[in-house]
């Protein structure tokens, strides 16, 4: 009885069983050269939108054609006080604002525009930013953050929010950390045996580690998007 000729998928999956020590040494060598050289010649990441031809380009025109004074977005600054509307209290926000129109990004308001509640102990003041909230956090979360921290006294407790606040707030810890330490559980209770469970994702790590490092360098020829990294 004839065996069907052996796929090339199949000769090649044979050689690298043959060759597996010197296919996992290579595996490394090309992380290694990879992670360490990449970031050297990557580009610069980008958020562009505006991508001639597209729907968001056509819809980014519309609102510069119809709202020439819309903002890429807000934050949203909000304070309590005994008199939110108080002399002392607008003093504050006034500085408050000042220090965060240094950071790039972030425009400036007037505490007269602000809507205080009917009891008057609540504040609320858009503070426009004048560029996308995201860009912002990357380049300058940490700036702002620290602003934040420090901007409650006894007498006016203050708090942000906006985009630009969700994302300068994202934790350290990454929702892959999390699927990594998940998906590392559920294979140790199938496989039953910490290195059959840790193959596979040795393998995953060294796919994205190469991967994202030569997106990096992709990078440095054509714009690419920062949530490609």
């Amino acid at each position: 009885m004839s065996h069907p000729p052996e796929s090339t998928l199949a000769r090649l999956a044979r050689l690298m069983v043959r060759r597996r020590r010197l296919v996992v040494v290579g595996w490394v060598v090309v992380l290694v050269l990879a992670v360490v050289g990449g970031p050297r010649i990557a580009g610069e990441w980008s958020v562009d939108y505006e991508t001639p031809g597209s729907d968001s380009n056509a819809v980014a025109d519309t609102i510069k054609a119809k709202f020439p004074n819309a903002d890429y977005d807000t934050l949203l600054l909000t304070w309590s006080a005994k008199h939110a509307d108080s002399a002392a209290a607008e003093d504050h926000v006034t500085e408050l604002v000042r220090r965060l129109h240094r950071i790039p990004g972030i425009g400036t308001a007037k505490v007269a525009d602000a809507r205080i509640s009917d009891d008057g102990t609540i504040g609320l003041l858009p503070v426009p930013l004048t560029q996308r909230a995201a860009n912002v956090a990357i380049d300058h979360g940490p700036a702002i953050m620290d602003i934040a921290d420090s901007a409650s006294t006894p007498a006016v407790n203050v708090r942000f929010g906006g985009q630009v606040i969700t994302n300068s707030e994202q934790g350290k810890v990454s929702s892959e950390g999390v699927g990594l330490t998940v998906a590392l559980l559920i294979l140790l209770l199938t496989f039953g045996s910490l290195v059959a469970a840790g193959v596979p994702i040795a393998t995953a790590l060294f796919g994205v580690g190469t991967a994202s490092a030569v997106v990096g360098v992709i990078a440095s020829i054509v714009a690419t998007p920062d949530w490609a990294e």
